[in-house]
């Protein structure tokens, strides 16, 4: 009994021997382990450090730089024109602006819209008519040529009246007819001519009907004849017959 209870103590002291060595060989191989880990750690962290350095030391910092970036290139191309854009700017006409206001279409009279009257206060008498295109007998010029107006008998000094309300065009003296007054009236242009050298009226003036403009003298290319009062009307440029206006009277 004694020897088999010194068999078993020397069995387990065995176990605790064995069991004892394998925790110091697990202790020493997990030692290893984790020196061996931290050797590859601390030299993987140095290598990072060592790049992280040189990666900072190798980038410099960003110059300032005197010309624009890209992006603010881009945006002053878009703000300002090409060459070309401001060629065909340049070349558009620039559109006239008109300052003054169209004027007003006034209406021309007819001479049918005219209530004309006689020139002279006197009754009306003529001394020489209208010819037209039909060349007649002059005393004073001594041959045939056309009398574009008509000829009224009255004397010296007296007064000629407009025939309608008008405008005063012209004053003016012509070796053949005179001191001349021409007055439009409508579309009708009315020439007072042989009157004296004293006018009543001036150029621009707007009279009424039945004012009086002037005085009888004389006609120089009829001047052999009795006094009178030679009258022209010119309607769109062509001569008729005055008293055609007086044909009511």
């Amino acid at each position: 009994m004694k020897g088999t209870h010194n068999d078993k103590k020397r069995e387990n002291r065995g176990f605790y021997i064995a069991l004892g060595a394998c925790l110091i060989a697990v202790g020493i191989a997990a030692w290893a382990t984790f020196d061996s880990v931290s050797k590859i750690t601390g030299s993987y962290g140095d290598e990072l450090t060592n790049e992280s350095s040189q990666t900072v030391e190798e980038e410099p910092l960003p110059e300032e730089s005197e010309e624009p970036s890209q992006t603010e290139t881009e945006s002053l191309a878009e703000q300002e024109p090409s060459s070309g854009e401001e060629q065909e700017t340049a070349a558009e006409p620039e559109e006239p602006v008109d300052s003054e206001e169209e004027p007003v279409q006034q209406t021309v009279l007819t001479v049918d819209q005219i209530d004309f009257q006689p020139p002279l206060k006197n009754e009306i008498t003529v001394s020489k008519a209208f010819s037209g295109e039909e060349l007649v007998y002059s005393e004073t010029m001594k041959d045939y040529r056309v009398h574009n107006g008509v000829d009224l008998k009255a004397s010296r000094g007296d007064t000629v009246q407009a025939m309608a309300d008008g405008e005063v065009t012209s004053i003016y003296q012509d070796e053949l007819w005179g001191n001349v007054i021409e007055i439009t009236h409508g579309e009708a242009v009315v020439s007072y001519c042989g009157l004296g050298d004293t006018a009543l009226v001036q150029a621009g003036d707007t009279v009424k009907a039945g004012q009086d403009i002037g005085s009888i003298t004389e006609t120089p290319c009829e001047n052999i004849e009795t006094p009178h009062l030679h009258l022209m009307v010119q309607v769109n440029g062509a001569w008729i017959d005055p008293l055609s206006l007086l044909s009511d009277e």
